[in-house]
């Protein structure tokens, strides 16, 4: 009978170790915004949502383009992206949501912390030859094993 309580315990135990370590889905989706709220083509704007229940937080937003190559060294280097409404090489990155976006410029310095809630979409502008790598895990202290990422990059 001990047997069976033990190995009970060990295995609620290892069942709800796992629960809380192993990744639960958090995802961004992306989606071209073919137009505007007027109808006007929109090229380089993309949708990202936070498809899951989960909140997301970002670690972080940086951007590669034509002014980032190091012709010295022959690399590509990625520069961290400000804050919504400002620009790194032609890309940006902010809230649809303008309540969202008037918190995260009175709480954060940049992107990095800043928590997605579930079924929110960020608006990305990615012009040609350019790219924005975001990285993010699961909001909350079970999502600090989590590393995900996405990656957009501009037309050619």
């Amino acid at each position: 009978m001990i047997d069976l309580l033990v190995n009970t315990a060990v295995s609620i135990a290892a069942s709800l170790g796992l629960w809380a370590l192993l990744p639960r889905g958090v995802v961004l989706t992306r989606a071209v915004r073919s137009h505007n709220h007027h109808g006007e083509p929109v090229g380089s704007t993309w949708n990202l949502r936070n498809d899951s229940a989960l909140p997301i937080r970002i670690r972080s937003v940086r951007v590669t383009g034509l002014s980032t190559f190091n012709h010295a060294t022959e690399q590509q280097r990625e520069i961290e992206l400000p804050l919504a409404g400002d620009r790194a090489d032609g890309a940006s990155l902010s809230f649809d949501d303008s309540t969202l976006e008037t918190l995260l410029y009175v709480h954060h310095r940049s992107w990095k912390g800043v928590t997605i809630p579930p079924g929110d979409t960020l608006q990305a502008v990615v012009p040609n030859m350019h790219g924005l790598r975001i990285k993010y895990r699961r909001a909350g202290c079970f999502g600090i094993l989590e590393r995900r990422e996405i990656v957009i990059s501009g037309g050619i």
